[in-house]
């Protein structure tokens, strides 16, 4: 992906990619200064994709909690390590399998449960 933003900003902006160059003698000061801003648009673009609605809509927990209830018999926890079942649904939070902040939407497709502290130490990792 870097390398498509580096082409895209080489194309597009490479007056702007020159002029971040210029100046900086060594090539390796070139190098990161040009790198710099290849991860500058980078940001930008995926703040751009970004699905403006963060939070689940009200009922996405009800219907995971009861599609997953009955196809298993029992909820459990979509953290990589719990796991564990969630005894009942006030346990459980709705949690973005790609997160939000990395582009993932808020859409039940993108939709898992946890417990609300193993959520909280997923924090932004898929």
């Amino acid at each position: 992906k870097t390398s498509e933003i580096r082409d895209f900003v080489n194309r597009n902006h490479r007056d702007l990619y020159d002029m971040v160059g210029s100046g900086a003698r060594p090539f390796r000061e070139r190098n990161s200064r040009q790198l710099t801003l290849v991860k500058e648009f980078s940001e930008i673009m995926v703040d751009a994709q970004r699905d403006p609605e963060r939070h689940f809509a009200s009922g996405v927990k009800e219907l995971l909690w009861g599609r997953e209830e009955a196809a298993e018999g029992v909820v459990t926890c979509k953290h990589r390590e719990c796991r564990q079942p969630i005894m009942n649904i006030g346990l459980a939070v709705v949690d973005h399998i790609v997160p939000w902040s990395k582009g993932g939407r808020t859409v039940i497709e993108n939709a898992q449960l946890m417990h609300e502290v193993c959520n909280q130490s997923k924090g932004s990792t898929i």
